[in-house]
């Protein structure tokens, strides 16, 4: 039998099992509601977090890549052959002619 059927058998019999009944409903609907709220705000601050962790990272991924483009440029300018300038830099031949 579930809980809310035997609740419910009390509920009706009873004055005081009455008022205990609703008391035990409301603590369950605070206490739910309390669960809910820690729960979306602990979502909320993972999600903050992990945002955070991710620009960061995609930050420095453009940083590194736009240095590397700028060494690229430069030893370029300096007449360091392209091929040479790819390996060392990552860039592709293709980015590198770009420039």
């Amino acid at each position: 039998m579930r809980w809310s059927k035997i609740l419910a058998t009390f509920y009706h019999k009873d004055p005081k099992t009455r008022s205990d009944y609703v008391t035990f409903k409301d603590m369950l609907e605070d206490e739910r509601d309390e669960g809910r709220a820690e729960g979306r705000a602990e979502g909320l601050a993972e999600g903050r977090a992990e945002g955070l962790a991710e620009g960061r990272a995609e930050g420095r991924a453009e940083g590194a890549k736009a240095k590397a483009r700028e060494m690229a440029k430069a030893l370029k300018d300096k007449g360091v052959a392209i091929n040479i300038i790819a390996d060392s830099s990552g860039l592709s031949e293709d980015e590198i002619k770009a420039l």
